[in-house]
C-alpha cells in the first residue's frame, strides 16, 4: 500500500508491547469535500472497531482462527456430503427422527 497516496483515508495501528498487550492507535485523514455527515460515520466505524479490539478481544481472536481453519479446507470433495454407510444403516434401525434438510 502506498502511503504517499491522496484521498481520505483512515487506519488502525497495532503496536505489540513489551508487556504483551496490545496498543491499538488509529487515525483518519478526509478530502475537504467529503461531508461532515460522512466523516462521523467512518469515525464511528473506527471507534467501534477500536473498542471491540479492547473488549472483545477473545471474539475477534477465535473469529480469526476460525477464518484460519475454514480456510484450509477442501470444498471441492463430493464424498463429505454423503452420509457414511454405518450412518445410513443406524439410522435405518433406530427410532430416531430424521428432520428435513431445511426447517424453514
Amino acid at each position: 500500500m502506498d502511503n504517499n497516496t491522496s484521498g481520505s483515508s483512515m487506519f488502525l495501528n497495532m503496536q505489540i508491547l513489551e508487556d504483551g498487550d496490545l496498543r491499538v492507535i488509529s487515525g483518519t485523514q478526509f478530502d475537504d469535500h467529503i461531508p461532515e455527515s460522512e466523516r462521523a460515520y467512518y469515525k464511528d466505524i473506527l471507534h467501534g472497531l477500536n473498542i471491540i479490539l479492547s473488549l472483545s478481544v477473545d471474539l475477534v481472536v477465535h473469529t480469526g482462527t476460525m477464518a484460519r481453519v475454514v480456510s484450509t479446507y477442501d470444498f471441492e470433495t463430493d464424498d463429505e456430503d454423503a452420509p457414511e454407510e454405518d450412518v445410513t444403516e443406524a439410522q435405518q434401525e433406530s427410532n430416531v427422527l430424521r428432520f428435513k434438510d431445511r426447517l424453514n
